[in-house]
């Protein structure tokens, strides 16, 4: 079963904003003669890779229940997590950095001192489905500075 990230709109419009103004600005730069066209050039490859890594990552970010383990893509990175490994689920709006785009978490204590943030769409659903898979898990109250607000 897969899951995609929830996404807030308040980072889709931070995203949208970087990738549309990245390219334009190095144009006008260079049309106002305060940069090279060697500069333009190197300055236009990087911000297009840039762009392109956000919004793969933006895209592609999901979480995927297989037989044995819980699976988390975000764009290139992949981290698989062992069911038998997990030791405690946490609803959170923690907003340490994760392959999560929203604010409304879940927070997976696993092995010894791991952590991952995630941020399915259904976050209840999702919590079922991993505690079905892990009963050994410890489900924590919510925590978090936006708990009575998300």
């Amino acid at each position: 079963m897969c899951f995609y990230s929830k996404k807030d709109n308040w980072l889709s419009s931070l995203l949208w904003i970087f990738v549309i103004i990245t390219i334009p600005t190095i144009i006008i730069s260079y049309i106002a003669g305060e940069i090279s066209i060697t500069e333009l050039i190197i300055f236009s490859v990087i911000f297009i890779l840039i762009d392109i890594f956000l919004l793969w990552c933006w895209y592609m970010t999901y979480y995927v229940f297989d037989d044995h383990t819980l699976v988390i893509r975000s764009g290139p990175m992949k981290k698989t997590i062992e069911f038998n490994s997990i030791k405690s689920i946490q609803k959170t709006s923690n907003p340490l950095a994760g392959p999560a785009l929203s604010l409304q978490r879940i927070e997976i204590v696993y092995g010894l001192y791991k952590i991952a943030m995630i941020s399915p769409e259904n976050r209840d659903q999702f919590i079922a489905i991993l505690i079905d898979k892990c009963p050994d898990a410890e489900l924590k109250p919510e925590i978090g500075f936006l708990k009575d607000r998300l």
